[in-house]
């Protein structure tokens, strides 16, 4: 169902290494350290670089679907299979809790197992998919402006939803601190935009991965400062932020200048949506962190080293549950399912002229 073989290594990569990038966010946020560690402690400075580093995983992940979405054409089987499996962990993970008794049954449980894009079960995978759906059109538009339009467009864009959030005591029209469409669709025009203009433009790898993280240092240690100055945690971690824009732009450059080629790494790479899916379920997120008792180790000398333990916990074990349900996946899904579902949804599509 995926040839991972034929994908661009150093891109793939780069998604494993967001991948990881999105659990570490999610356990020094979920996980409640961010917020309980002393101010004055190393464990904070450290909780702070690794913040800043790391919150551009999910525009770089929308950056790659722009750089290669915007010639790869709209596939109907791709949004089955992406919309199944997030359908199949809305159900798997909710009857898993509700059968152990350990959550219980309430009607927005039941709503957000079955419509797990219109309840946003995960914000990202609503976001993501709607953005795909839209993305013949999209795409159609970009394809026809010239390097001149494209530029001005995309200064339009970036000053309305990057610039102008950016700036204090300004009410800005994503009202969702980034973590909404707008910004969805910003970073997708935006890796459209390198993809056409810049695909065989050369960047001084060095140079890169040294801006970015002078760039996500400068991000740090600014909001340590304003942390230690106020008395209290502070930070400015907005996807739409504009320092953390940069960063994005830089490290996607920088993995666009490296070219491997490694099946593994592509394989590895298939089961990273899966991580998401299975570790940032709203069930799961409220009692893996308790369970793996992190509270324990928010103030401790040992606290960074059990964050990296649950970060590689999380991640290897999410994996290996991505892999069976792949293999699962592929036998209840074979390719006479497929080939009719094709068949059917060509009608669909030919209508549509997608």
């Amino acid at each position: 169902m995926n040839n991972t073989s034929l994908r661009s290594s150093n891109f793939e990569l780069l998604r494993i290494i967001c991948m990881v990038m999105v659990v570490t966010l999610h356990t020094i946020g979920h996980g409640g350290g961010f917020k309980n560690t002393d101010i004055n402690s190393n464990n904070f400075v450290i909780l702070h670089f690794l913040q800043s580093l790391s919150i551009i995983a999910v525009n770089c992940y929308v950056l790659i679907s722009g750089f290669f979405g915007i010639n790869a054409g709209f596939k109907l089987k791709k949004l089955f299979y992406l919309y199944m499996q997030v359908l199949f962990y809305s159900i798997a993970i909710s009857l898993l809790f509700w059968t152990t008794g350990i959550k219980q049954i309430t009607l927005n449980g039941i709503l957000s197992m079955i419509f797990p894009i219109s309840m946003q079960t995960w914000w990202f995978m609503s976001g993501f998919l709607v953005l795909y759906i839209l993305t013949p059109y999209i795409n159609k538009f970009l394809k026809v402006l010239s390097l001149k339009e494209f530029n001005i467009f995309l200064l339009i864009l970036l000053s309305v939803f990057i610039i102008w959030p950016s700036i204090p005591k300004l009410k800005p029209l994503d009202s969702q601190n980034g973590y909404g469409f707008y910004t969805i669709l910003v970073y997708y025009i935006v890796g459209a935009y390198i993809k056409i203009f810049y695909e065989n433009k050369k960047f001084n790898k060095n140079i890169l991965i040294l801006l970015y993280f002078l760039n996500s240092s400068f991000l740090a240690f600014f909001n340590i400062f304003i942390s230690r100055f106020l008395g209290h945690n502070f930070g400015i971690y907005r996807y739409n932020f504009i320092l953390v824009f940069i960063s994005s732009i830089l490290l996607f450059l920088f993995f666009k200048e490296i070219k491997i080629q490694n099946k593994f790494i592509n394989k590895l790479s298939s089961l990273t949506l899966g991580v998401y899916l299975i570790h940032d379920h709203s069930y799961f997120r409220e009692c893996i962190y308790t369970t793996l008792g992190y509270s324990n180790y928010y103030n401790t000398n040992s606290f960074i080293f059990y964050t990296f333990f649950i970060i590689i916990t999380i991640y290897v074990v999410s994996s290996s549950i991505e892999y069976i349900r792949q293999i699962l996946f592929k036998l209840l899904l074979n390719d006479k399912i497929y080939y009719k579902f094709e068949q059917k949804t060509k009608i669909i599509k030919n209508k549509l002229s997608l």
